[in-house]
């Protein structure tokens, strides 16, 4: 008996063109379209009984054929193959053998053309399988390296993988495109890294940075500008709380906070002057900011920031910063109603001549004893405390008019 699978495939090439691969069983099924021509020749020299009975044998061989490649394909799936025709003949052979000899004697000769056949074809079949997983994984391989070092910020490298991908991995005529890419989004990396390292300094870099320094592709640069804002919004939210404490941040800090575009010239200024005491005008317009502040976070933190910025005494800025906090647990809506209602009392004169300090003393005094009712008793208890005012009607003298 011959053995299995051992005839000499055709000759590989270096590197394997995947689209051309199919054409290889072709040849092969022709091969075994003759065999089984010349199997049912020979079943007609086959008296009646003998062709059903024969017949049938075929059928079920042609299924333990099968059974016997797939079987053969998952064995060699597991090792390392240098040699394709001498391990597919290693793992089938003795199987195929197997399964001719169990045929009936008059349906050998048959069978073992048969799975001669067959063995060539699912060999062949098998080993173009095994070349497009082989190519399959060389690419996936080089493509990580590629990632790899867009991922490390490392665009020479990426360059250096892309060029020995070309013609055989990329097309050539991709690679500038695919260099374009990797360049910009190796940028994007090393932008993104440095902001998990050092955020204020990546924040100063970025402040700086020309066009050249960013990325390329526009998808890439809005990235980079997205995470930079979230930061920043971050960065100066984080400053916000440290310049409200007690002990306000040294002026190092600031300065390196401006340089990165967290303050403004004007706020860093601000910032490192020296405390002073607020006057009645400065702290109604503190109070009245506070009170119609916005509820929604980006407004509260910009307010926060602005008290933390303002060369205020200790003791003040405390209390600024938990008027606040009342606040936040108050609807704005009702916040900014009592506060303009207040405003609008002292503007129309209710408290004496807008322009005097006395009026302007009330109304401070006012705004500090209103906003806790408010807070502590609600809308309702608020108005009549409002309405308690306005009866008191408008008899003043304004100064001005003694002159």
């Amino acid at each position: 008996m011959k053995e299995w699978g051992m005839q000499q495939a055709p000759p590989i090439p270096a590197r394997i063109p995947v689209e051309h691969l199919h054409g290889w069983v072709d040849a092969t099924q022709k091969l075994g379209s003759g065999v089984v021509s010349t199997v049912l020749g020979t079943q007609q020299i086959l008296n009646a009984e003998e062709k059903v009975t024969a017949g049938g044998d075929l059928a079920a061989f042609s299924e333990q054929l099968h059974r016997i490649g797939d079987e053969t394909v998952a064995e060699l799936a597991e090792q390392q193959v240098d040699d394709w025709d001498y391990s597919w003949a290693q793992a089938s052979s003795a199987r195929f053998a197997e399964a001719v000899a169990a045929l009936p004697p008059y349906a050998r000769a048959a069978g073992a053309e048969l799975a001669e056949a067959y063995s060539a074809q699912a060999s062949l079949r098998a080993l173009r399988d095994h070349k497009v997983s082989a190519i399959n994984k060389a690419q996936q391989h080089w493509q990580q390296r590629v990632d790899a070092a867009v991922q490390a910020g490392d665009a020479q490298r990426a360059e250096q993988w892309l060029q020995s991908g070309a013609g055989v991995f990329v097309p050539q005529a991709e690679v500038k495109e695919r260099k374009l890419q990797a360049d910009s989004k190796a940028c994007t990396a090393r932008w993104l890294r440095a902001l998990q390292t050092d955020p204020i300094q990546a924040l100063q870099d970025f402040h700086a940075a020309g066009s050249e320094q960013l990325p390329s592709l526009e998808e890439d640069r809005q990235q980079v500008a997205t995470q930079m804002q979230q930061q920043h919004t971050f960065a100066r939210r984080e400053l916000a709380q440290a310049l409200t404490a007690e002990n306000r941040c040294s002026p190092a800090r600031v300065h390196r906070a401006a340089a990165a575009g967290i303050l403004s010239e004007h706020e860093a200024e601000l910032a490192v002057a020296s405390p002073r005491a607020l006057s009645t005008a400065e702290h109604i317009d503190w109070l009245r900011r506070i009170d119609e502040c916005a509820d929604d976070a980006a407004a509260q933190g910009e307010l926060l920031l602005s008290v933390g910025v303002a060369p205020l005494e200790p003791a003040t800025r405390r209390r600024l910063v938990e008027r606040m906090q009342m606040n936040s647990r108050l609807a704005a809506e009702d916040r900014r109603a009592f506060s303009r209602r207040l405003l609008h009392l002292y503007a129309e004169g209710g408290f004496g001549c807008p322009q005097d300090t006395e009026a302007q003393q009330r109304l401070r005094d006012l705004q500090l004893a209103g906003m806790p009712v408010l807070a502590e008793h609600g809308s309702q208890a608020a108005a009549e405390w409002l309405q308690g005012l306005h009866t008191h009607g408008y008899a003043w003298v304004c100064f001005s008019d003694l002159a």
